[in-house]
């Protein structure tokens, strides 16, 4: 399952100017520190916050998201890439 990618969610918000209680005001947090606990990973983001981060970062909601490749699927690819190599 993807997870939220908060490192770049700061790094983003840093590089729009934006500081904790801005970003807080936009996803309706009563206030900085609750935005904190969030952006460093002591709480976590739902659903009702990404299209919320989102619109604030000015980024899609996919971008907000890590997504680490399994084993399985990267061996999967294997007899594709061979195939295509050997053309």
């Amino acid at each position: 399952m993807p997870k939220i990618n908060l490192s770049f969610i700061k790094k983003r918000r840093q590089s729009l100017g934006l500081n904790q209680s801005e970003m807080a005001k936009r996803l309706g947090m009563s206030s900085k520190s609750n935005y904190s606990r969030y952006e460093t990973g002591i709480y976590t983001f739902d659903s009702t916050h990404v299209p919320l981060l989102a619109a604030a970062l000015k980024v899609s909601m996919d971008s907000l998201y890590t997504r680490k490749v399994s084993n399985l699927e990267t061996l999967s690819n294997i007899p594709a890439q061979l195939e295509e190599a050997v053309k």
